[in-house]
C-alpha cells in the first residue's frame, strides 16, 4: 500500500434501504462484506435502512484488492469520477453480490433488483485515492 496515503483523510459510508420482505441482518451482513472483519467501522440500523460509516484508507482494502482481482479497475475509476462532488463521490454496488462477498460495481439502479448499497467516499485527494483504489494498468 502507498504509505503515503496515510496522510491521506478518508471516510464515508455504505447504505442501504432495507425492504419489508428483507431480513435487516442479512441486508448488514451484506453491507459489512465490502470490508475486512478488522476495519473501524460503526453501523447505525435505522426503520428502513442500514447505515455503516468508514473511516481510514485500510477500511476500503478489500474494495481495491477485489477490482484488481476482478479486473474492473477502469470500471471502478469511471464511475469514481462519474459520482464526483467536491471531494466525495458515491457509488452502487450490486446488493445481491455483496450477499455473496463479490463487491460488484452498478451503472444503473436496477442492476440490484432489492436496490443498490450506496457507496459514499470522502478524501482529500481525491486524484491519488482513486490512483491507489484503480491504479491504471497500461
Amino acid at each position: 500500500m502507498n504509505e503515503q496515503l496515510h496522510f491521506y483523510h478518508v471516510e464515508g459510508f455504505a447504505m442501504a434501504d432495507v425492504n419489508p420482505s428483507e431480513d435487516p441482518m442479512k441486508v448488514e451482513k451484506a453491507i459489512l462484506s465490502i470490508f475486512y472483519p478488522e476495519a473501524d467501522v460503526t453501523i447505525i440500523k435505522e426503520a428502513s435502512r442500514i447505515l455503516v460509516s468508514f473511516k481510514g484508507i485500510k477500511t476500503l482494502k478489500k474494495m481495491q484488492e477485489q477490482a484488481r482481482v476482478r479486473r474492473v479497475r477502469a470500471t471502478l475509476r469511471r464511475l469514481l469520477y462519474l459520482g464526483l462532488r467536491e471531494n466525495s463521490s458515491t457509488i452502487m454496488l450490486n446488493r445481491q453480490a455483496l450477499t455473496n462477498g463479490v463487491i460488484a460495481l452498478c451503472e444503473d439502479r436496477r442492476e440490484s433488483p432489492l436496490g443498490p448499497v450506496y457507496l459514499k467516499i470522502t478524501v482529500d485527494n481525491f486524484n491519488a485515492f482513486v490512483d491507489w483504489i484503480a491504479p491504471v494498468i497500461r
